[in-house]
Order: C-alpha cells, then structure tokens, then sequence
C-alpha cells in the first residue's frame, strides 16, 4: 500500500461527473489516498457561484465553520484549505511567477503538515492538469514520485500574459512522469517519460 496525495483543477464537491473523483476512489481500494480540494482564490471568493457545495464548503472551511479535513472511505481523505490565494491568473508574466510560487508555498506547507499527521510517508503526487497551483508543489512536499497527468487542453483556456503555454513547456522540462489523455495530446509530451494510456480492445 502507497501514500498518494492528488491535487487537481477540480474541487471534490464539484457538480457534475468528474474523472479525478472516480480515479482517487479506484486508487484508494488499494492505497490510502489526500485529494487536496482546490484552494480558493480572491476572484473565485468575489464572482464565484455563492450557491454551488463548493463555494459553500470552502467558505466554511475559511471561516472556521466545519474540519479542513473529512474522511471518504477507510484510505481516503480530502483536505480543505483553511485560507484564500491571491488571485494570479491575468498578472504579468513575471508578476504572475512570483505571486504564484507564493501561493504554492503556502499549500504545500498545509499539505505537509497534514500529511504528516495522517503519517503519510513517501508519497505519490499525482498532478490532475493543474498547471498553476501545482506548479512548484514537487519544490516543497518532495514526492517521491511525481505525476503529471494532462487530459485537457489547457493553453487554449483564458490566461494572463500567455502563462498557460509557458507553464505547459515548463512541465515537459521537469524530471515529472507524464500520463496524457486523449491520444490527440502525446505529439507535445515528447520530451518527458509518458505513461501509455490502455488502448480499447479491438
């Protein structure tokens, strides 16, 4: 049995469908696994929906409402945030890098410190397309694996200063594993080590 801790795009109390939920829970039958709900930042606490589980599970996790950490099954947990970032995405770009490192060195010593008390030791660190806030985790929890797994197209969403397509390089730059869905994206993932996504039996 491993220790994996997964940070992704995608809050646990998301809506709808969602493909990093079902992979933690298939991953937690055999490991113990800390999905790292995605932390609030400033934009989302001003214009974000205020009705959604999410916005309200985070907000009280903030206001000292309810436990940062809940339990989902025996191996599995999800960790809150007790705390919002700042706002980096539409900054300069150099503006951007300095702010955003800042916001990752704040969680990953929550992380750290609440792995430690659930004695995660040696841990995985799986990556669910998440460009920003897991930009510089590996710097500061020292996974002893870490994991990139890239299933959207990223650049082509809305970012300040052309940040996504940089950040994106970026990774493939890292010595980081990299698991890519669809077969459509494997043509960027050249200058990694893919993990080959299970082809469709015939």
């Amino acid at each position: 049995m491993r220790d994996f801790i997964i940070t992704s795009l995608q809050t646990w109390d998301i809506e709808i469908g969602s493909t990093i939920k079902n992979t933690a829970l298939e991953i937690s039958k055999q490991n113990r696994v800390l999905y790292i709900n995605t932390p609030m930042d400033i934009s989302i606490r001003l214009r974000g929906n205020r009705q959604s589980p999410s916005y309200i599970r985070r907000m009280a996790v903030i206001k000292g409402e309810t436990s940062p950490l809940r339990q989902i099954n025996a191996n599995m947990w999800v960790l809150d945030c007790p705390f919002m970032l700042f706002s980096a995405n539409f900054l300069p770009a150099p503006l951007f890098n300095i702010v955003n490192r800042k916001n990752n060195a704040r969680i990953a010593r929550w992380i750290v410190e609440q792995a430690a008390a659930l004695d995660f030791k040696n841990y995985i660190h799986l990556i669910d397309t998440d460009i920003y806030r897991s930009r510089y985790l590996k710097e500061y929890i020292h996974p002893s694996v870490s994991i990139y797994y890239r299933r959207d197209y990223v650049i082509g969403e809305a970012t300040g200063a052309g940040t996504a397509p940089v950040l994106n390089r970026n990774w493939l730059l890292r010595p980081t594993l990299f698991w890519q869905t669809p077969p459509v994206l494997p043509q960027s993932c050249k200058p990694t080590i893919p993990i080959p996504t299970p082809s469709k039996p015939a």
